[in-house]
C-alpha cells in the first residue's frame, strides 16, 4: 500500500510568497519582540 506524503521536500512556494515570508522577518535584533531572554544571548 503506497503512503501518500502530504509535505514534500521541494519548494512548492511562489515567488510571491517567498518575497512576502521575507518582508515579514524582522532584519534587526531590535524588532525582534516577546523573548527578552534570547534576546539578550
Amino acid at each position: 500500500m503506497a503512503t501518500d506524503r502530504i509535505i514534500s521536500p521541494q519548494v512548492s512556494a511562489s515567488p510571491e510568497d517567498e518575497r512576502i515570508n521575507w518582508s515579514l522577518r524582522p532584519q534587526h535584533i531590535d524588532e525582534y519582540v516577546g523573548q527578552p531572554e534570547l534576546i539578550e544571548r
